[in-house]
């Protein structure tokens, strides 16, 4: 099986290798992470966002505007010590959740809200 790799700037990519790979993906070590129109298309297209780094961390979902139906976000909580909070500002996500370290979430799009499905250990 070739290699996959999606990428903001040249799609999907096949190349010699193996796996299928998110070109874009986004380790964020900031205290609140968010997403804006003049954010870059590799942070706004990535599939895989992972949030690490040794304080508290809220990940805001981005706004309907800047997002397509069927869009997908995975977000991967690799801290020991502190969570991450994922939110939205779409009031359909009731309550926030919460990812531990090792914790995952996988976040669609529906074209109104965001639906948001965990995995807590």
């Amino acid at each position: 099986m070739p290699k996959i790799e999606l990428s903001a700037a040249k799609g999907l990519k096949q190349s010699a290798g193996q796996g299928f790979c998110d070109a874009d993906v986004q380790i964020h070590s900031g205290a609140n992470i968010s997403f804006a129109s003049s954010d870059t298309a590799a942070k706004k297209g990535a599939l895989i966002h992972i949030v690490s780094d040794t304080s508290h961390r809220n990940f805001t979902l981005p706004e309907a505007a800047l997002c397509v139906k069927g869009q997908i976000k995975i977000v991967m909580c690799v801290s020991a010590a502190h969570n991450a909070v994922i939110q939205t500002t779409n009031t359909t996500l009731s309550g926030a959740v919460t990812l531990g370290s090792s914790d995952f979430s996988i976040c669609v799009f529906n074209g109104t809200a965001w639906v948001v499905a965990s995995s807590l250990q």
